[in-house]
């Protein structure tokens, strides 16, 4: 099986989307507890709301990379993933190993390291978007979901990572 594909990462317009829609989410899960929770809860519910925005605002500030990756990940035939970074003008494909990731539906979030940088590369996809069509879209989305499983499964070349990491899902 040849899992050769090339996929480019969302926009961000799109990770803004689905950032802004967590984020009222949980202000309403916040307010609805708040509302019709305990008298005795309500300070508790409060302080850990305040917390948790804290956390995440603290994260972002320490944060390596501003925003998500943009660029296109790029997978040989023999397995081997490389990313091209598209603010980095004509940057030559860097190979990356894959630390974390997640399929949902139709968004795939990948969190990728680069050799020899401290930095990850946080890169989400969704699928229908291709150069090359629908059909071919739909092809590297299979081909992505593959390249997961077999990679999570630990069966990359030796050459890809070292033989210690395995990628967790």
């Amino acid at each position: 099986m040849s899992f050769a594909l090339r996929i480019d990462s969302a926009p961000r317009a799109l990770h803004r989307r689905l950032t802004a829609a967590l984020a009222i989410f949980a202000l309403a899960a916040t307010l609805f507890a708040l509302v019709f929770g305990e008298p005795a809860q309500r300070a508790a519910i409060a302080f850990a709301a305040l917390a948790c925005l804290a956390i995440a605002v603290a994260r972002r500030r320490l944060a390596k990379s501003a925003g998500p990756a943009d660029g296109s990940l790029r997978i040989d035939e023999a397995g081997r993933a490389s990313w091209v970074d598209s603010r980095a003008g004509a940057s030559s494909p860097r190979p990356v190993r894959i630390e974390r990731w997640n399929v949902f539906g139709p968004y795939a979030w990948l969190r990728l390291r680069a050799q020899d940088e401290p930095a990850a590369i946080d890169a989400m996809f969704v699928r229908g978007r291709s150069e090359g069509g629908a059909a071919v879209a739909g092809d590297d989305w299979r081909r992505l979901r593959a390249w997961l499983l077999w990679y999570g499964r630990g069966a990359t070349p030796a050459d890809a990572r070292p033989a210690t990491a395995r990628a967790r899902q």
